[in-house]
């Protein structure tokens, strides 16, 4: 009941809005805007990502290096004791 009435005023409320020609301007700069913050965004967790799969015992070298035949390559003898650290920043 609520939900499907809150719906169908969001729905009408933004058709109407849309129709307006400068309400219509300000929705898509806000889209727009919105956009831009989003990849800003994801761009800067590009880096922490990289960080997070480091700090992981399975991260995606060691899997590459598995599925090769090399085996273990030892990362986790190097990076164990940092696995705290890495998870910190991420």
């Amino acid at each position: 009941g609520r939900f499907l009435a809150s719906l169908v005023v969001i729905a009408g409320g933004g058709y109407c809005g849309w129709q307006v020609p400068a309400i219509q301007m300000y929705l898509w700069e806000v889209y727009q805007d919105m956009l831009f913050r989003l990849m800003e965004g994801a761009h800067k967790m590009a880096w922490w990502s990289v960080i997070g799969l480091l700090s992981s015992s399975c991260c995606a070298l060691q899997l590459a290096l598995n599925a090769l035949n090399f085996g273990c390559a030892g990362f986790n003898t190097m990076l164990g004791p940092l696995r705290p650290f890495f998870c910190a920043l991420t």
